[in-house]
């Protein structure tokens, strides 16, 4: 029987000093933020199989020449190509693609 007289106290004496706190939170939001409801929801994150990967970049780069290989999204680049400049927009596209953790290059230039 004490509990209960203890305990109503204790809860309404709680909620008396929550409701300022809560109501500070309330206040300081910024009101042009969109809120929870209205935020676009998170990407779902899809790992897309090594071949499917190498045939992405292989069709990304557009170069007969050189060949895609991915291992766990790390692809390799191998083949000839005429530049530097070749070569830097052949990793470049080939980052670019979906699953592509990163790149590694095997490229050489044509002497």
């Amino acid at each position: 029987m004490k509990a209960r007289h203890i305990l109503l106290p204790a809860v309404i004496a709680t909620a008396f000093v929550a409701t300022p706190v809560l109501a500070d939170d309330y206040l300081r939001q910024d009101p042009t933020a969109p809120s929870a409801s209205q935020q676009a929801p998170a990407p779902v994150s899809v790992k897309a199989d090594d071949g499917s990967i190498s045939s992405q970049v292989e069709a990304a780069v557009a170069n007969d020449s050189i060949k895609a290989k991915s291992k766990d999204g790390v692809v390799t680049l191998k083949g000839k190509v005429d530049s530097r400049e070749s070569a830097d927009a052949a990793i470049q596209r080939a980052s670019t693609v979906p699953g592509v953790v990163s790149v590694k290059s095997e490229l050489k230039i044509k002497s």
